[in-house]
């Protein structure tokens, strides 16, 4: 992905709504991306399963995925190192369920 790959993510951080990734550029550095995972955000998942109990996992999958296409898009990391994730992807949820 443009030189870029993303090594790690954590499902819990120290912060329910944050979920942390090391991103290592095409130098080969690394660099820390902090993805925030907006109360709006948690909303549109909910009414996207109907109330149902949403799995913490998904919102790392989700985030992961913003990271990868900023990074596409952009060529580089979030110059602060932080994303903020304000809606959710209805057919990357609806993958995710149907993975369980």
């Amino acid at each position: 992905m443009n030189g870029f790959t993303i090594l790690s993510s954590a499902d819990v951080a120290n912060q329910p709504n944050e979920r942390p990734f090391t991103v290592r550029k095409p130098n080969g550095s690394d660099q820390e991306v902090i993805v925030e995972i907006t109360p709006e955000a948690r909303e549109s998942a909910a009414r996207m399963t109907t109330g149902a109990t949403v799995d913490e996992d998904i919102f790392t999958s989700q985030a992961e995925v913003f990271l990868s296409d900023f990074i596409w898009n952009d060529g580089d990391v979030p110059r602060n190192g932080r994303l903020v994730l304000k809606r959710i992807d209805r057919s990357l949820l609806e993958q995710e369920k149907g993975k369980r």
